[in-house]
């Protein structure tokens, strides 16, 4: 018998430039993004998208040790994992 556990995390990567404006907001629940997918130059249209976590501007081993760490240890005791990590080139 096999134990699936799929979950999903989201980074919100820190804004290299502080003068932007951010298309992306933490939801208050701290499970969802608010994406701003305002059209022909409007704002504030925003479209919700629901994660198992969600990681406001937080640092890459916060990330891991939050979603990683532990199957690690899981694999060493014999168990099977996979991690899929997905995010454009130079995101982080």
């Amino acid at each position: 018998m096999y134990f699936l556990n799929y979950q999903v995390a989201v980074r919100v990567r820190p804004m290299l430039d502080t003068s932007d404006v951010a298309c992306v907001q933490v939801s208050q629940s701290g499970n969802a993004i608010l994406l701003d997918e305002g059209t022909s130059g409007s704002r504030n249209k925003f479209r919700r998208y629901v994660y198992d976590h969600v990681f406001n501007e937080t640092s890459q081993e916060m990330v891991y040790q939050k979603t990683t760490a532990a199957l690690v240890r899981d694999v060493l005791n014999g168990f099977s994992a996979a991690v899929f990590a997905y995010g454009a080139t130079g995101s982080g």
